[in-house]
């Protein structure tokens, strides 16, 4: 449901601090897998439209069961959704989280960590060293309620610290030596029940470095808050968790934990990926759903002028119950949100929200209050900036 655009200051409610959790744009997905593409490399969030890609189809419905209509019955009613301005001039913003009782925001080119106030108001934390060459800058955060954890690209390559203290504290280097590239740095953060933080990079413009063990880019990585290895790491030594990715921009957990990522595709196929340990997406070899031995293929497919996804979170235990266990995922090309539902390793339809309505969208978090965060990104260089952008929006009741 859609409703009027309205300013109000957000709703900060006195709760546990949560973990906030461009590939290119293509046509609207059709019923079968695109034919296998000819592998391109354009800057993610501007690649030019291609064919169709493939989306799961809704099983005919049957006779509810009794336990599903116990279920159904027991359901929450469903809720306005409105969509609220929560503060305006920011510049290029790539995440959002609230840690330790403060929602904070990272801006990609300025490299400011910026704390957004009750009223709106904006204040700058502290400013990292970055190179924000193309599409390099200050990235995602993640917080475990001590700690804040932030993704970079410095001038030695993509890397993650730890803030124990956000004000004034040194980092503490958990991840270094990714490499980083004017395209595909990855960038997004993740923090796992199991305690451990999870890392998605790019391909940093090199497809080769994809499958390349021996390398940290294209991967999604899996290390504790110190950064070392987990000893049930699928390689022996090596924090890499899963490879053959482009570019993830978007990790979200479910309710039962698994793994999903959003990964923009070439010219064609930007993928929602189920992570399994070990696993290879197939980058640059495949891309999409082709069945090919030896790769996994996506659980979803969409092509890039209605996609180019970033970031992903799933709404658990949210104001929104309509929405709840569903899969969100910001588009940047396409300028929509995505809601995705899921079943268990599948997912089972899905709905394009808000299309053209707030321009490039980077990031979705669920907040504190169960609500949904959603930043623009406008003012990236790709955008139509309006007089207020860059913004960031809650969606809630």
């Amino acid at each position: 449901m859609r409703a009027p655009l309205r300013t109000a200051a957000v709703l900060f409610a006195a709760l546990p601090a949560l973990a906030g959790c461009d590939t290119t744009d293509e046509p609207p997905a059709a019923e079968a897998p695109a034919p296998e593409p000819e592998p391109t490399d354009p800057a993610d969030g501007d690649d030019p439209p291609a064919g169709d890609g493939a989306t799961p189809e809704d099983e005919p419905a049957g006779e509810p069961t009794d336990e599903a209509a116990d279920d159904a019955a027991g359901a929450e009613e469903p809720v306005e959704i409105t969509v609220e301005v929560v503060a305006t001039g920011l510049e290029a913003p790539w995440d959002v989280v609230a840690h330790d009782g403060r929602v904070l925001v990272t801006e990609r080119d300025t490299g400011r960590l910026l704390e957004v106030g009750e009223d709106g108001g904006v204040d700058e934390v502290r400013t990292f060293d970055v190179d924000p060459t193309g599409e390099g800058g200050l990235l995602g955060l993640a917080s475990d309620g001590e700690a804040l954890f932030v993704h970079y690209t410095a001038d030695d390559g993509n890397r993650v610290v730890r803030l124990d203290d956000v004000d004034g504290g040194e980092e503490q280097p958990v991840v270094t030596g990714i490499p980083k590239g004017a395209t595909h740095n990855g960038g997004r953060l993740a923090l796992g029940a199991d305690g451990l933080l999870y890392v998605a990079t790019g391909d940093a413009g090199d497809p080769a470095l994809a499958p390349d063990l021996d390398s940290l880019a294209g991967k999604i990585l899996r290390v504790d808050r110190e950064g070392r290895v987990p000893d049930d790491n699928p390689y022996d030594g090596s924090p890499v968790w899963s490879s053959g990715h482009r570019n993830v921009q978007g990790l979200a957990f479910d309710a039962d934990e698994r793994l999903w990522a959003a990964e923009l595709g070439p010219d064609v196929d930007d993928e929602i990926n189920l992570i399994e340990p070990g696993a290879d997406y197939g980058w640059p070899e495949v891309t999409g759903a082709p069945g090919v031995e030896g790769y996994v293929d996506a659980a979803f497919v969409a092509q890039p002028p209605e996609a180019s996804w970033s970031g992903a979170t799933v709404l658990r235990d949210g104001a929104i119950p309509q929405w709840e266990g569903d899969l969100l995922v910001t588009a940047l090309r396409g300028e929509r949100l995505w809601r995705l539902g899921l079943d268990g390793e599948e997912v089972t339809d899905a709905e394009e929200l808000y299309a053209g309505e707030y321009g490039r969208l980077r990031t979705a978090v669920v907040a504190p209050d169960g609500a949904v965060w959603l930043l623009t990104t406008n003012r990236d260089g790709r955008g139509d900036p309006g007089p207020d952008d860059d913004r960031l929006l809650r969606l809630g009741p």
